[in-house]
């Protein structure tokens, strides 16, 4: 490990502030990078590392859309890692449809409506059960 490497994850180890998400149930720190993530000495702009419990994102010289895009990017990797879809988790292609999916129902409050609409579903069918 290099020294700044080294240091960045000293300091944030130190701060109990450090950014973090639970992924059904695993709780995930985000570490956000002023330079790309570097492995097997290719560069990558962002990483989902499971075994660490960690998401990185290469934040320097990007736009707050293309962090975001980025983050969305890992998570849909740990989500599969998470539900046991380890293979599929490696899929880039998919794994990049599914963030910008996601993204797009944002978007466009397809989730939100969605999440509405169950719960309606779901105060109908108590009423009908009183």
């Amino acid at each position: 490990m290099v020294a700044y490497e080294e240091a960045a994850e000293a300091i944030s180890n130190a701060f109990s502030d450090v950014p973090r998400i639970t992924i059904l149930g695993t709780s995930y720190k985000i570490k956000f990078a002023d330079r790309p993530i570097e492995k097997d000495e290719d560069l990558y702009g962002g990483m989902c590392k499971p075994d660490e419990r960690v998401l990185e994102v290469y934040t320097g010289g990007r736009s707050i859309q293309e962090i975001q895009a980025v983050l969305t990017h890992e998570l849909v990797h740990a989500y599969l890692f998470e539900s046991g879809l380890t293979q599929q988790s490696y899929d880039e292609t998919m794994v990049e449809w599914t963030a910008r999916m996601l993204v797009r129902m944002a978007e466009s409050k397809a989730l939100g409506d969605e999440i509405v609409l169950h719960r309606q579903m779901a105060k109908h069918a108590e009423s009908d059960k009183g």
